[in-house]
């Protein structure tokens, strides 16, 4: 089974991702949009994983969140980079980066000690809205206007990337609320 690490969002922010994403559309001429479900910030993508290494990510998410406060990010313009014959479009990530660094950190640590290997690049947080996207103008031109909620970083959680009727999805399969109190 192949899982990630990340952060799930609540509907408002969805909401908000769709409506920038329904923007990218419109001016695209095709392409691979994430599913509303399926937005998420990706902490670690792990890859395949059988039951014995699934079972020590879900004790790894238990450690690390009792290591972890909960805390706050917002969400930046949107950027794109050209990957073949598209773009891939993706949202920023605002304020608190330290915290999020500092959690990617911990697990990026811990992981090791489970023989996952250290990621060589490095951590960039965002949020996919799309990929091998086509422009009519081979350009997104529109501004966006910023959001302005706040997204609550209450736990993390790990996923399973699986294809349900044909159609990607991620399904939570460990959720631990982030605890430390300082």
């Amino acid at each position: 089974m192949r899982v990630f690490i990340g952060i799930g969002f609540d509907e408002n922010t969805k909401r908000y991702l769709k409506d920038i994403q329904r923007m990218v559309k419109n001016e695209a001429k095709s392409g691979n949009f994430t599913h509303y479900h399926n937005f998420h910030l990706t902490l670690r993508y792990i890859g395949e994983v059988n039951e014995k290494t699934l079972n020590q990510l879900k004790k790894i998410l238990d450690i690390t969140a009792r290591q972890t406060s909960p805390f706050f990010l917002k969400i930046g313009d949107i950027s794109m980079f050209r990957k073949g014959n598209g773009f891939i479009v993706w949202s920023k990530i605002i304020s608190e980066v330290n915290a999020l660094n500092n959690l990617y950190k911990k697990l990026e640590s811990i992981l090791q000690t489970i023989g996952i290997d250290k990621e060589i690049r490095p951590y960039t947080p965002h949020i996919t809205l799309g990929k091998k996207i086509r422009f009519v103008e081979n350009v997104f031109s529109r501004n966006i206007n910023p959001y302005t909620g706040i997204i609550h970083v209450e736990s993390i959680i790990l996923y399973l990337s699986h294809r349900v009727d044909g159609i990607l999805t991620y399904t939570p399969l460990h959720i631990v609320k982030l605890k430390n109190k300082h």
